[in-house]
């Protein structure tokens, strides 16, 4: 919560945040992309790999998944 009793509004910060934002930056419109984790926790052969990008913020390049 961040707000005061008068005026509460919820949001969500911290670094997968800031990774979901870079991911959807990068997805064509009206798709979605997806990183390796997101990715692992799916059925096989739901998603395929589209390589690595370097994406800001990060320090290594990120493994990114979009629709197999």
């Amino acid at each position: 919560n961040i707000g005061s009793p008068t005026r509460v509004e919820y949001t969500l910060i911290g670094d997968v945040v800031n990774l979901a934002q870079r991911l959807e930056s990068v997805a064509p419109v009206g798709s979605v992309r997806v990183s390796g984790s997101v990715a692992r926790e799916l059925a096989e052969g739901q998603l395929c790999s589209e390589g690595f990008k370097k994406l800001k913020g990060k320090s290594e390049p990120i493994e990114i998944f979009g629709p197999a």
